[in-house]
């Protein structure tokens, strides 16, 4: 097996941590926003966006190749401190 490449899987759920501490982060700096694009050619990036929760902000009916970069938006939520 090539350690270069993973199985769909291995790459799914490794890409679930990275977006985890990519929000984690973003929160701990302030940021209340994501921004992500991907290509119109890669539609698996694109469902992972969407399937972590990211807003498009384009027209999904559209052909991507007509649209060029496909921007994905998602807020993130103020974490909440609970008082001790």
């Amino acid at each position: 097996r090539d350690p270069r490449y993973c199985t769909p899987v291995v790459s799914w759920a490794a890409s679930e941590v990275i977006k985890v501490e990519l929000e984690a982060a973003a929160r701990d700096l302030g940021y209340r926003r994501l921004y992500l694009t991907t290509g119109p050619r890669q539609p698996e990036a694109a469902g992972l966006y969407l399937a972590a929760g990211f807003e498009p902000r384009f027209d999904v009916e559209a052909d991507p190749e007509s649209i060029g970069p496909l921007p994905f938006v998602k807020e993130i939520p103020a974490e909440l401190k609970v008082a001790s």
